[in-house]
C-alpha cells in the first residue's frame, strides 16, 4: 500500500516516487463530480500472466528506479504462513486490507509497525534480555525458525500462539467501521490493537522480559481507552477525573489515547533496547481493574446497581485476580462515584446500553477465558470441555445472530482459508491460540458496543 483516498493521478505520482516500484494499481472507491479517489498500491515484483489483481486501473512502469526496501511485516507474514500451512505466501488481498486500514487510521502506523517488526527481529542478537531466557507459562513448546529472508531468520518458541495474534490485526481493521466514536479514540484503538498484535507475537515468539512486559502493557492501554471513552460520553466532571477515568485517587496521568500515540511513536523511532525504559515512564492501571470498572459502569448504566451487582463485582474481581487494595478502591471509591454520576444524569431508556448486545458481548469475552491457560482451574477446564463439545464457532454464530452489532469480518472471508495461519491444527493442541482469536472477537464487539452507546447519547440531529 502507498496511500489511501487519493486520485488516480496522485496514485501514479506516489508510485513513481517509490524506490523499486515496478508498477501501480489504483482502485476507485468513491467519486464527487469529476474527481474519484481510492486506495493506491505499488507492486515491487514482476507481474506475470495469471496474477490475481483485484479490479482497478494498473500501470506497469517501463523503468524501475533502484531496489525496493524490504517490507518486514510482509516477510514475517509470509514466513509464518509457510511454517504453519506450507503455503509460501500470505494472501495478498488480506495483507493489503491490513495495510490500508493502518493508513486510514494513522499515516504513521504502517511505518511504526515496520520498524517495530524489524526491531523484534534484531532483538534476538542482544545479550541483556536473552532470547528464550524467560519462558512463558503456556503449554506450547515448539522452537521454529521463520525464514524472514535469505539472510535473516526469526526463532519463535510458540508458533501457534505467535500466528494467532494476527487476529488482532483484524481487530485493528474493524475500527474503520465505527459510526460515532470520536476520531481520536478510533485512532487510539487502531494504534493500540496493531501494537498488541506485534507485542503479543513478540512475547510468545521470544520468551523475553521485554516481550512479556510489552504484551501486558498494550492490553492495559486498550482497556484504558475504552473505559475513558465510555466515561467521556457520560459527562465525567473534572473534579472526579482521576478516580473515575484514571482509577487512582492521587496523580493525574496520560489519557489512554495519548498512551497509544506514545507507543506508536516509540515503535517508529526507537530501537527495541529503549522500549522498556520508555514504557516504564507511563503509569497505566492493570487491565483487570479497568475491565472491572468498565463492567460496573455498564451495569449501573443499564440500571443494575443493587446488592446483587455488588456481589457479582466482588466475585468477578476475585476471578480476575484483582488485588485486595484495587478491589477495595473499586467498591469504595469508584462505584459510589459512578452510581452518583449516572443517577444524576437521569438516563432515559434509549440512552442505556442495549441489553442483548451487552449480554452477547460479555458472553464472547467470557468464552475466551477457559482457553487463557493462566486461569487454570477445574472450573476453567470443565468450561473448556463444554465449549469444545458445543463447538466454539457455532456458539459465536448464535451470539452474533441475536446481536445487532456489526461483524468482525474474518480475513478468511476475503481470501484466507483460516482465521489465522495454522488454526486447524492449533485449535485442538494449543488452547492459548484460541484465547487470542476469541478475545479479539469479544474485544471487537466491545468496541462496537461502546460505539453504539456513544451514538445513543448523541442528538439525532448530528450526522456521523
Amino acid at each position: 500500500s502507498v496511500s489511501t483516498r487519493v486520485s488516480q493521478a496522485q496514485c501514479y505520482e506516489d508510485c513513481k516516487a517509490l524506490t523499486g516500484a515496478r508498477g501501480c494499481q489504483f482502485v476507485q472507491q468513491s467519486c464527487f463530480l469529476d474527481e474519484c479517489v481510492g486506495p493506491c498500491f505499488a507492486f515491487t515484483e514482476e507481474v506475470i500472466k495469471g496474477d490475481n489483481i483485484p479490479d482497478g486501473t494498473c500501470y506497469k512502469f517501463s523503468e524501475v528506479k533502484g531496489q525496493p526496501a524490504p517490507m518486514y511485516m510482509r516477510q514475517v507474514f509470509d514466513a509464518t504462513q509457510m511454517v504453519m500451512t506450507g503455503v509460501d505466501r500470505f494472501n495478498t488481498t488480506d495483507f493489503n486490507s491490513i495495510n490500508l486500514a493502518m493508513l486510514s487510521i494513522d499515516r504513521d502506523l504502517l511505518q511504526s509497525q515496520e520498524n517495530g517488526w524489524n526491531q523484534v527481529i534484531e532483538y534476538q542478537f542482544q545479550d541483556e534480555d536473552v532470547w528464550g531466557g524467560k519462558p512463558s507459562s503456556y503449554a506450547e513448546r515448539n522452537p521454529t525458525n521463520l525464514a524472514i529472508s535469505s539472510s535473516r531468520s526469526l526463532l519463535i518458541y510458540e508458533p501457534c500462539n505467535f500466528a494467532s495474534n494476527f487476529a488482532y490485526y483484524q481487530l485493528m481493521s474493524s475500527v474503520t467501521s465505527f459510526k460515532w466514536m470520536p476520531k481520536e479514540v478510533t485512532k487510539g484503538l487502531g494504534q493500540s490493537s496493531a501494537a498488541l498484535a506485534l507485542a503479543s507475537s513478540f512475547f510468545h515468539g521470544s520468551h523475553t522480559k521485554l516481550g512479556q512486559y510489552f504484551d501486558n502493557f498494550m492490553i492495559k492501554i486498550i482497556a484504558c481507552i475504552l473505559h475513558q471513552a465510555y466515561l467521556q460520553v457520560l459527562g465525567v466532571p473534572p473534579e472526579t477525573f482521576s478516580v473515575l477515568t484514571h482509577l487512582t485517587s492521587t496523580s493525574s496521568r496520560m489519557t489512554g489515547v495519548e498512551m497509544a500515540q506514545f507507543v506508536t511513536d516509540m515503535l517508529k523511532t526507537e530501537p527495541a533496547n529503549n522500549w522498556h525504559l520508555q514504557m516504564k515512564t507511563i503509569a497505566v492501571p492493570n487491565y483487570e481493574i479497568t475491565f472491572s470498572a468498565f463492567t460496573l459502569t455498564m451495569l449501573t448504566h443499564i440500571g443494575c446497581d443493587g446488592y446483587l451487582t455488588g456481589t457479582f463485582a466482588r466475585q468477578m474481581m476475585k476471578t480476575l485476580q484483582v488485588s485486595k487494595s484495587d478491589r477495595k478502591f473499586v467498591m469504595t471509591k469508584f462505584l459510589p462515584k459512578i452510581r452518583h454520576l449516572i443517577n444524576e444524569k437521569k438516563t432515559i431508556l434509549n440512552e442505556r446500553p442495549d441489553i442483548f448486545n451487552s449480554i452477547t458481548t460479555m458472553a464472547k469475552l467470557v468464552l475466551a477465558f477457559p482457553f487463557q491457560e493462566s486461569f487454570d482451574s477445574t472450573l476453567m477446564t470443565s468450561g473448556r470441555s463444554l465449549i469444545e463439545t458445543a463447538e466454539l464457532d457455532a456458539i459465536n454464530q448464535y451470539l452474533t445472530s441475536v446481536s445487532t452489532l456489526p461483524l468482525m469480518i474474518p480475513l478468511k472471508l476475503r481470501g484466507m482459508i483460516e482465521e489465522f495461519p495454522g488454526k486447524s491444527h492449533c485449535q485442538n493442541q494449543q488452547h492459548h491460540s484460541i484465547w487470542h482469536l476469541q478475545s479479539a472477537k469479544g474485544i471487537h464487539d466491545l468496541f462496537q458496543l461502546v460505539d453504539e452507546i456513544i451514538g445513543s447519547q448523541t442528538p439525532i440531529t448530528r450526522i456521523p
